[in-house]
């Protein structure tokens, strides 16, 4: 699995449908990432009318025509546990760029500026009553005065 790693696989799954797209990882379970990838599935109209064509024609399969629909997804995580095949459908690209085209490399027409990251300025006080921050308690994290401990910890 390691030698097909960036090359373009045709991935069949337990449902019956075909992804193809450029293999970027694997782990052991055999859970795979697909980048660019695109989903091919027969639809179900199409296949029952195959079968009943072929039911009806004593097993002819000439006529039958099955159509698929293709659906883009992007990048992909197929869990191993529904691959059912694994093809190879073309070679990693000689030029990893050449896929993104020129319209990727080519600047807008906006303008870059530097965002503000400075300290504001204005006074820092509190929010409001309630809002003032971590209440300071002397050394050793005592509690703060006029709280007493409850009934039967004290000495005695």
């Amino acid at each position: 699995m390691a030698d097909l790693v960036n090359y373009r696989l045709r991935v069949t799954t337990v449902d019956g449908k075909q992804m193809v797209g450029q293999m970027l990882a694997f782990d052991r379970y055999m859970n795979l990432v697909l980048s660019d990838c695109e989903e091919f599935r027969a639809t179900k109209k199409s296949l029952l009318e195959a079968k009943k064509t072929i039911s009806s024609e004593n097993g002819d399969t000439s006529t039958v025509s099955i159509t698929e629909e293709k659906r883009t997804l992007g990048l992909v995580i197929l869990r191993g546990e529904t691959v059912v095949s694994v093809s190879v459908e073309a070679p990693p690209p000689t030029d990893p760029t050449a896929r993104l085209g020129n319209t990727a490399l080519t600047p807008g027409s906006g303008s870059a500026k530097g965002i503000n990251r400075a300290i504001p300025t204005g006074p820092r006080g509190s929010g409001g009553p309630g809002l003032g921050g971590p209440v300071r308690s002397g050394p050793g994290g005592r509690a703060p005065p006029g709280f007493q401990a409850p009934p039967g910890f004290g000495r005695g």
